[in-house]
């Protein structure tokens, strides 16, 4: 069987009975141990925002894995999120012009994305814009 990552993101924060040591770090990638149990969260978060109908919209950024950060775009608020891999805290924002529907690029030391409104942006890992392109046309992938 092939390493996976169990991640949630959620609308309202959810108690759970399994204990957790947040001093622990995630397991890494290359996980060698066996999958001979059902997945565990280990944290869940809500994001920043409006809450949205879930009948009419689902968040369709995929989680992209860099370092000891998750990111995930939003649709309910116009940004990019970096969260804590450990527990799930916001660690930074990048702003957008409309929704996150796409997900991220990690490329050296800096984070690329584009939101519904046809604009990709481009940061620094620190949160600093590095440029941004208005292509006048919305991009959903």
């Amino acid at each position: 069987m092939s390493p996976f990552l169990l991640l949630v993101v959620q609308a309202g924060a959810v108690e759970t009975s399994i204990p957790f040591d947040r001093s622990l770090t995630p397991p890494s990638i290359d996980y060698s141990g066996s999958f001979d149990r059902a997945p565990v969260a280990h944290w869940r978060t809500r994001l920043p925002g409006k809450r949205l109908s879930s009948a009419s919209h689902t968040e369709r950024s995929g989680p992209v894995l860099h370092g000891d950060w998750v990111f995930v775009g939003s649709a309910g608020e116009d940004a990019l999120h970096a969260l804590s891999r450990a527990d799930g805290t916001t660690v930074l924002r990048f702003p957008a012009a409309a929704a996150v529907q796409s997900s991220a690029r990690v490329l050296d030391d800096r984070v690329c994305f584009s939101d519904t409104g046809g604009h990709t942006w481009c940061y620094t890992l620190d949160g600093d814009v590095v440029w941004p392109h208005d292509s006048k046309a919305p991009i959903l992938v």
